[in-house]
């Protein structure tokens, strides 16, 4: 038997189409029928049998694209990349080197627990390079300006001369510090009052900025223990406005006063003393306590407001800010309260007293700029026509 013997003659393969085509015509018919006495159920029909081409037929043609792909890929030509080695120039030729990006390191936690915000734009900060060999601000007055058209860190001689940018700030950074060596500065960033506030220490140069306090609760004021290993500070970190003290580097963290009411603004005598400032009421008054929390002393005691005390470099007075004439006006004292004197009396308002070094004159905030008078109020002239001073070394 040959292999033609295999397929059927066209004879019986003309008979069997016949056969199937009369099938498929009588089928079609009685589907008609059926299909004019259910309509609904042949739209039902209809449609699974669309969707079931439809899904049928594309994935034939994802399989077909996937087959051209794999096609393309495999018959590329593979390709080989040979690093290129470093060539050496001789002294006659010239080189062209590109800078490295420095990266980022990442510094030892602190004590205290870590804070858990990283978008406090410290990195921004850009010491000016003049402040590079001079990292001391002994002898010099810190002060903060926008003349340069943003927020910035000043700091000059004592005559107004040789003005000096340390660095760029935020518009929501305050309460600066100098350490008395004049190497660091304590301050607040992202001031929102009882909102935000965290406490940094950053170099004179502004550099090497370390987060001192959690950012989850406000924290401010900072001042620096007359030996520098220790800072004190204000906060409702535990639901109240407390002074608090703390090392230098965060660490050993202990609250100070305990009192219902705010106790706010502490600033440390060079002695053993923190002067911080009371809310009882309508009152607002100056106390002082010992570095552990003992011995709480009222200093003043009249109707008004008694705020921002700044020591003298003695420890003997008290230089402070008070409404109780009706004007905020600047006032001295002794350390125990008694012997107060008006310093000032003008129409607007006076605020946030510095002592010179030497304790013979005080520098002051008026109508946005900085003054200095005598320690007796008197011969006040013009120091900062365009900021105000934080620091006097």
């Amino acid at each position: 038997m040959s292999d033609r013997d295999d397929f059927p003659s066209p004879q019986m393969f003309g008979k069997g189409l016949g056969c199937l085509l009369g099938i498929a015509t009588v089928a079609l018919w009685e589907l008609g029928r059926w299909a004019f006495r259910h309509p609904k159920a042949a739209l039902i029909l209809a449609a699974i049998a669309g969707t079931v081409g439809l899904a049928y037929w594309a994935e034939q043609g994802r399989l077909r694209e996937a087959t051209v792909r794999v096609a393309v890929v495999t018959s590329a030509p593979r390709q080989t990349f040979t690093p290129v080695q470093p060539t050496q120039t001789t002294s006659s030729q010239q080189t062209s080197t590109v800078p490295l990006v420095p990266v980022a390191t990442q510094t030892s936690p602190t004590k205290i627990p870590a804070p858990t915000s990283t978008s406090i734009p410290i990195a921004t900060r850009t010491p000016n390079p003049r402040v590079a060999s001079v990292p001391r601000l002994k002898g010099r007055i810190v002060f903060t300006s926008k003349r340069d058209g943003k927020p910035a860190l000043y700091t000059m001689n004592t005559d107004g001369s040789d003005v000096t940018r340390l660095m760029y700030i935020s518009i929501k950074d305050d309460k600066f510090a100098c350490s008395p060596d004049g190497v660091h500065i304590a301050f607040a960033h992202d001031v929102s009052f009882l909102r935000s506030g965290t406490i940094y220490v950053m170099d004179a140069d502004g550099s090497n900025a370390t987060q001192l306090t959690s950012d989850r609760v406000f924290s401010w004021h900072p001042t620096w223990s007359p030996d520098g290993k220790q800072i004190a500070f204000a906060s409702n970190r535990d639901g109240n406005m407390e002074i608090y003290v703390m090392n230098a580097d965060g660490s050993d963290m202990t609250r100070l006063t305990n009192d219902p009411d705010r106790d706010d603004e502490p600033a440390w005598w060079p002695g053993r003393r923190i002067a911080f400032f009371s809310v009882h009421g309508n009152n607002w008054d100056i106390y002082t306590v010992n570095p552990d929390g003992s011995a709480v002393t009222r200093l003043t005691s009249n109707a008004g407001s008694n705020i921002h005390q700044a020591w003298s470099p003695d420890g003997k007075r008290l230089a402070f800010v008070s409404n109780r004439s009706g004007n905020i006006e600047l006032y001295v004292m002794n350390a125990d309260g008694s012997n107060v004197t008006r310093l000032t009396y003008s129409s607007a308002p006076n605020w946030e007293p510095i002592w010179s070094p030497d304790g013979k004159r005080i520098a002051f905030y008026y109508q946005d700029k900085t003054y200095v008078m005598n320690a007796g109020g008197s011969g006040s002239t013009l120091l900062i026509d365009d900021g105000g001073i934080v620091c006097w070394q």
